[in-house]
């Protein structure tokens, strides 16, 4: 009988355990349905005129399709070395933003980037990937039907390398090396 008290007692313990893990499934934004991809080399023709602590950044940039509630921005760098022959992961630190409208303001340009999100803290620690997630109290951090989007990365490195950038979403999302926003 007491063998059954202590299976009954790690059962209800597996049970609330498995809840709980079924809830944070949830509130995990991690299935998207659509994974945007865009490779290329770090070249001067992306280069942005923005640069992250003083070192040159290059840019890209996306278009939602559709409004999302939330998006995966993975981006990762690699250089090709000599001795292994092979690429080698380099850290890459990254900012997300959005092109706000400035024009009924009457100034020369048409629009400026608003940070929306990073890669890495004050202390420089980044990760290699972001979730970014609308906000409808911050009319700047939705993420609306043809929001235009731009990516600024650096590998604090003056060198070549390839970048591969993955936007993960629920719908399709134009990725490309081209600004879409008239300046």
């Amino acid at each position: 009988m007491e063998l059954f008290k202590v299976n009954i007692k790690l059962f209800k313990y597996f049970i609330i355990i498995l809840l709980f893990l079924i809830q944070c499934k949830s509130v995990d934004k991690s299935d998207y349905k659509n994974t945007n991809i865009l490779k290329g080399n770090a070249v001067r023709e992306i280069e942005s005129g923005h640069k992250i602590d003083n070192w040159k950044t290059y840019e890209l940039f996306f278009t939602l399709n559709d409004s999302e509630e939330c998006i995966k921005v993975n981006l990762s760098s690699a250089k090709f070395d000599e001795v292994l022959n092979e690429d080698t992961a380099i850290k890459t630190f990254f900012i997300v933003e959005k092109a706000i409208d400035i024009s009924k303001f009457g100034m020369d340009k048409k629009s400026l980037f608003s940070e929306i999100g990073r890669n890495y803290d004050y202390n420089w620690s980044a990760m290699q990937e972001i979730t970014i997630c609308s906000s409808a109290a911050d009319p700047i951090k939705t993420l609306d039907k043809n929001n235009n989007f731009r990516i600024r990365f650096t590998v604090f490195k003056d060198f070549n390398f390839k970048y591969t950038l993955n936007i993960f979403s629920d719908h399709p999302v134009k990725i490309t090396d081209k600004n879409p926003v008239i300046k």
